[in-house]
């Protein structure tokens, strides 16, 4: 099968391989997400909050609720990921929650 976010797919075998679930969410990101986007400029907001992508690791842990899910997206998730994904991604793999990835910033579409 062909997938339209052929950039996505190394995330995916990351996460898998850290046995994060990539397709974890169906549906919207539910409330008690959290939700995590990159543009293409490397600027990144939590919950539509800007933080620096050093930071967001101890922004997802200081979530009050604590998520139950880590939702994602990326501007332009067809075109090369901006070098500030990697503390993005290890970020959101420190949480060590489900992970839903999403085809962009509104969360309401899941990556299929």
């Amino acid at each position: 099968m062909f997938c339209r976010y052929r950039s996505l797919i190394p995330l995916l075998v990351i996460l898998s391989a850290l046995g994060v679930s990539g397709g974890a969410v169906a549906a919207p990101c539910p409330e008690a997400g959290a939700k995590v986007f990159l543009t293409t400029t490397g600027r990144v907001t939590l919950n539509g909050r800007q933080v620096e992508a050093s930071r967001l690791a101890t922004a997802l842990q200081s979530l009050k609720p604590k998520p139950s899910v880590i939702c994602y997206s990326r501007e332009n998730p067809e075109g090369e990921p901006h070098p500030a994904m990697t503390a993005v991604l290890e970020a959101i793999m420190s949480m060590r929650l489900p992970v839903g990835i999403f085809t962009d910033a509104t969360f309401q579409k899941p990556v299929t």
